[in-house]
């Protein structure tokens, strides 16, 4: 599978389909789901290991492919399921990014 980091393309790709808007309009949800995947991290890793972004990126992208208010926010801005992986995975990287997890 591609490896997505977040950069200056993926930056201007959040904006340019409207993904900020959407993390916006569903802050909750999406800091929801990252704050309940650190704290089940950190409990899976145990005491005196320290839980990172990448640890968080590898969960949180799998829960964002399901996400049905996610795929809907794509198909809107014309995102076809041949593209969606690497918007997904800049979206989960958003998202961590905003939320400031782990």
């Amino acid at each position: 599978m591609a490896q997505y980091l977040w950069d200056a393309d993926a930056a201007a790709g959040i904006k340019l389909k409207k993904l900020d808007k959407h993390f916006q309009k569903n802050k909750t949800r999406y800091t929801d789901f990252a704050k309940t995947l650190t704290t089940t991290l950190k409990t899976a890793a145990g005491a005196g290991v320290d839980v990172e972004e990448g640890d968080l990126y590898v969960i949180l992208i799998s829960l964002l492919a399901l996400d049905a208010e996610l795929r809907k926010a794509l198909t809107s801005q014309g995102v076809s399921d041949a593209r969606r992986t690497r918007w997904t995975a800049w979206f989960t990287w958003y998202v961590i990014k905003q939320t400031g997890l782990p």
